[in-house]
């Protein structure tokens, strides 16, 4: 049994090789890799700093620092290398290291099979490990759609299909400015705990402005909103982030599904004109990037939870001048 190891290219431009040919090892890594299980998942202070980076939840994601990883890694003479939802680091490499944990992150959202918007990976037997020759800055290409994320110091560019955003983030603060395509041009602050993470946005298109923040403390998740068209939310959680029902989560596969074909017979236009074809078919690209987004929400949440659901409860409240007030509470878990 030998596992595959994917050398990407580097800043040098050195090239990059998965095959037959390239580097292999054996049994002792590929046992230790098979039958790993554990860890520990990623601080609190470190997920609300890179979720926003990495545009993922990182609830399941797991962490192995003993010695096994630290040999693990000192074979593929790698600093931390990834595997499906799990992050080996090697000798004196730390958890607290956010510039490289947020690298490491990247790859495995990458490599997750729920998310339909990254770069798909080669199979592999018992799964690809990936590990990179570039340091910690610099650029990282996803050509699978077009997706750009470049960082330098605390400075940051990210763009994909569907929003670009520039920022300054530093010790998980900081603030980041961008453009949702055809939505709102916004601006947000983070603080360096995630205690309160303003935003403000506005539609160029429509005019109408919005004001809101987002947190978290001591496990609980709390957020407000208001635009201009007198529209306005409230909402508090504690624990796993609640799931849609399963009626909702049944038309967002409905719609994802009518979406698709349309999506596949539009890819030429794609490669002909980017923009445009986005602008013609961004309701079927919300549709399926919704569907993707709870369908990966779902599978991140019984991976940690082993199977079974996490326990979650909410509130939300809101009103809007055609509706007038709402309000939904929900729970969930494996009782």
């Amino acid at each position: 049994m030998y596992m595959m190891v994917q050398r990407k290219a580097n800043k040098h431009g050195k090239a990059a090789s998965h095959s037959p040919g390239g580097p292999a090892y054996g049994k002792s890594l590929s046992g230790y890799l098979h039958h790993s299980s554990g860890g520990r998942g990623l601080p609190n202070y470190a997920r609300r700093r890179i979720e926003p980076v990495v545009g993922a939840n990182l609830d399941h994601v797991r962490v192995h620092d003993d010695a096994a990883a630290q040999d693990a890694a000192q074979s593929l003479n790698a600093r931390a290398f990834t595997q499906g939802s799990h992050i080996y680091l090697g000798s004196r490499q730390s958890v607290d290291d956010l510039a490289l944990m947020a690298h490491e992150s990247a790859h495995v959202v990458q490599q997750s099979p729920s998310d339909i918007q990254r770069k798909p990976l080669l199979d592999a037997p018992h799964g690809m490990i990936q590990k990179d020759d570039d340091d910690d800055s610099g650029f990282n290409f996803n050509l699978i759609p077009p997706s750009l994320l470049y960082r330098n110091s605390g400075f940051l560019f990210d763009a994909n299909t569907s929003r670009a955003q520039l920022g300054y983030m530093r010790d998980g603060g900081g603030l980041l400015a961008g453009y949702q395509y055809g939505g709102e041009i916004f601006a947000q602050g983070r603080d360096q705990d995630g205690i309160f993470n303003p935003r403000f946005g506005i539609n160029p298109s429509s005019g109408v402005a919005s004001l809101g923040f987002t947190g978290s403390a001591g496990g609980l998740r709390y957020g407000m909103g208001y635009n201009t068209t007198g529209a306005f939310s409230a909402s508090l959680g504690y624990g796993a982030p609640l799931l849609p029902m399963p009626n909702i989560f049944a038309d967002q596969a409905m719609a994802a599904g009518s979406a698709l074909p349309g999506l596949v017979t539009a890819i030429p236009s794609f490669l002909d004109d980017p923009m445009a074809a986005y602008s013609a078919n961004s309701a079927g690209i919300d549709a399926v990037s919704t569907f993707g987004g709870t369908a990966g929400r779902l599978y991140s949440q019984q991976q940690q939870g082993q199977g079974a659901l996490p326990f979650g409860a909410g509130l939300t409240l809101g009103y809007t001048p055609q509706l007038g007030f709402t309000g939904m509470l929900g729970v969930q878990g494996s009782f």
